[in-house]
């Protein structure tokens, strides 16, 4: 015959089930986290980080030109119009035009830098495709280098660059 007095208690075992399920929880995420190779730092740290700072010294080398710098896709004449600084075309600036596609890979291209006496260049652009285009422009004058990053969007319908 049972007591009314003693009824079940579902509490402890409620409590002792979570910490159960808690620790387990806590030792499968031990398991995971160091099974998982991570490695922060790459073979040729060292050599990144050089090229990195290159960049950035670039990058504020020419800022001081960022207004004199330009690329426009002209749709009358399907050229594109590269404008690079008067003071660099005339001290024989020389380099690298790459176009990059970020829709399609295959497509990227460079040319060089032959820039006029005002700082310009035309290069044919009736085998790109029509939508956007990343211009990467890399030159160098007198030992400095210098680099650019420009967006470009050709259009398929006729219109005039705006340079």
């Amino acid at each position: 015959m049972k007591s009314e007095n003693h009824r079940f208690n579902p509490w402890p075992y409620g409590i002792i089930a979570a910490f159960a399920v808690f620790i387990s929880g806590i030792a499968a995420m031990i398991v995971a986290a160091s099974a998982d190779r991570v490695d922060l730092v790459a073979k040729d740290y060292y050599e990144q980080e050089i090229r990195y700072q290159a960049r950035v010294d670039q990058l504020q080398r020419t800022e001081p030109f960022a207004d004199q710098i330009g690329v426009a896709f002209d749709g009358v004449t399907r050229q594109v119009r590269i404008q690079l600084p008067r003071e660099h075309a005339s001290a024989g600036a020389t380099g690298r035009i790459e176009f990059y596609r970020p829709a399609q890979a295959t497509d990227d291209h460079s040319h060089g830098i032959v820039v006029d006496g005002e700082g310009r260049q035309a290069l044919s652009g009736a085998e790109l495709a029509a939508g956007l285009w990343k211009v990467r422009l890399g030159w160098s004058v007198g030992g400095l280098e210098y680099f650019a990053d420009r967006e470009l969007v050709v259009s398929a319908r006729e219109e005039p660059a705006k340079l």
